[in-house]
Parts: structure tokens; C-alpha cells; sequence
């Protein structure tokens, strides 16, 4: 049975993979990020779980490390057999369409698309130097239990709620794509173990809007929510997940479902 080597393992969407890995009996080694050396007998199938996510604006050098620099120094060392690159849902901004075959754009004077930029380079670096042994997972936006613990929107937002009252800068129509973690380990742990294809989207392919979070976290809370003047709709296309229910029937729940675990205070 070829074993699993994920970098990043400790972290939020990488524990939860090793945790559904070790589950289904494979032999998974979590590597250590400042260590980019093989472990005897190599790294068979390497998951490349390391990234920066709402910090990138603020971090551009370690961005660009964690998604091309310490990616590429890893793979140069020819000690694995394939390799499960994490990207994100994100690269379609601005995109026709979200189906994995479609065109993407950037703007590279942009500075929201620096993390798209380093996400597509490490991308390609996989896709063309890995040829068929690489396989890149754009996913959406993975919460979990105890989202105040996190730099994200909803644990902003999870977090204000706590305190009575949550104000938004963007629309209530807003609507993204939002994963529950259990879902998006269970779709990793299929990809990486039995995926055929380059390139998948793990999502929902169901958006949920800022209102459905509000009123969910006030059932939960008794948090009362407002709106900034003229705050914008900041919203992304809907997610094509044709593919991945292809090919694995993936179905996930809705995170709604999930409001009182989201809602859990964590440590900040």
C-alpha cells in the first residue's frame, strides 16, 4: 500500500485528512515544515497541504514560498510518486466559467491576485513537471468547529456574534461556496487514494449567502446583525462540481447544519 506524506499535516484541512487517511488504514507520515528531506523508502504519494489563505495581502514572500519556493524544492528531489497539490476555488475570479477546463486570468498589479498567482504557478509546476502523476484540488472556502479560531470571514463574523452584534462590509446577497471539513477530508482522502483525474473542484457547488450566515448565527447566538452603507456584493460564481460527483458520487451536507459546532468558542 503506497504511503501518503502530507506537508502541512498539522494543520486545519490537514489534520482532518490524516485523521480520514488513518481511518481508512493507509500509512500517512505528517512531514515537517521546515524539513524538506525524504523519509526512508521516499514519499510515495505526496499532498502538498501547506498555504497561506487570509494573511497573503500582508505576507507576499512567504505566500509565494509556501506555494511555489519550498513546493518546488521538494519535488526537485524526484523522491516520490505522485503528488496531490491543494489549490483553491479562488482562481476562477474573474473567469467565464468554474468548470476545471476553463480559461483563467489574473491581474498582476492586483495585489488580491498574488495569492492566485502563486496557487496557478504551483499549479502548473505540478501539472507540466509531474505529468500524469500530478493532480491538482482547487477547493472552496472549508469551515469547521470552533471557526472563531480562525482568520477567516466567518470566523470574523462568529467571532463578533459572541459579542452581540455583527456588522458586515459586504452585501447580505454576498454567496460563496462553503465545504464543511469532514466533506472536504473525505474528498481529498478519495482523490488522493483513487483519483483518476488532473485537475478537481472540491465543493459544495451550493452557495450560501451573509444572510443565511446572520440569521443562523442568531438562532444560534441572539446576535443581531447591520450592514455598512453601500456595502458592496462581494460574491463568486457558483462552483462546477460535475466531476467530482462523477467520478465519487461526493454529496456533502450543508455547513449550515453545523451552526451550534461553527458557533463554539475556540481559542483566538
Amino acid at each position: 500500500m503506497t504511503r501518503i506524506t502530507l506537508f502541512g499535516g498539522h494543520g486545519f484541512i490537514g489534520a482532518a485528512l490524516k485523521a480520514e487517511l488513518v481511518l481508512r488504514g493507509r500509512d500517512v507520515i505528517c512531514q515537517a515544515r521546515d524539513s524538506i528531506l525524504p523519509p526512508e523508502g521516499g514519499f510515495g504519494t505526496l499532498v502538498w497541504c501547506i498555504g497561506l489563505t487570509a494573511d497573503f495581502r500582508t505576507r507576499p514572500y512567504d505566500t509565494a514560498t509556501a506555494h511555489v519556493g519550498l513546493l518546488t524544492q521538494v519535488l526537485a528531489q524526484r523522491a516520490h510518486d505522485r503528488v496531490v497539490f491543494l489549490s483553491s476555488t479562488r482562481v476562477y475570479s474573474g473567469a467565464t466559467s468554474t468548470a476545471e477546463s476553463a480559461a483563467l486570468t489574473l491581474r498582476p498589479a492586483d495585489p488580491t491576485d498574488l495569492y492566485n498567482a502563486t496557487k496557478l504557478a504551483g499549479e502548473a509546476l505540478v501539472l507540466t513537471a509531474e505529468g500524469a502523476s500530478g493532480v491538482v484540488v482547487r477547493l472552496s472556502n472549508i469551515v469547521g468547529p470552533a471557526e472563531s479560531a480562525r482568520a477567516t470571514f466567518l470566523g470574523a463574523i462568529t467571532r463578533q456574534s459572541a459579542q452581540g452584534r455583527v456588522t458586515l462590509e459586504s452585501a447580505l446577497t454576498t454567496a460563496k461556496d462553503y465545504l464543511w471539513i469532514a466533506d472536504a477530508a473525505r474528498g481529498l482522502a478519495d482523490i488522493a487514494t483513487l483519483g483518476h483525474a488532473r485537475i478537481y473542484n472540491l465543493a459544495r457547488g451550493v452557495q450560501i449567502t451573509h444572510r443565511d450566515w446572520t440569521d443562523a448565527l442568531a438562532r444560534a447566538t441572539g446576535c443581531v446583525t447591520s450592514v455598512q452603507p453601500h456595502a458592496p456584493d462581494m460574491g463568486f460564481a457558483a462552483i462546477d462540481t460535475a466531476l467530482i460527483q462523477a467520478e465519487f458520487g461526493f454529496a456533502p451536507g450543508n455547513p449550515l447544519d453545523h451552526i451550534a459546532e461553527i458557533a463554539t468558542k475556540g481559542l483566538v
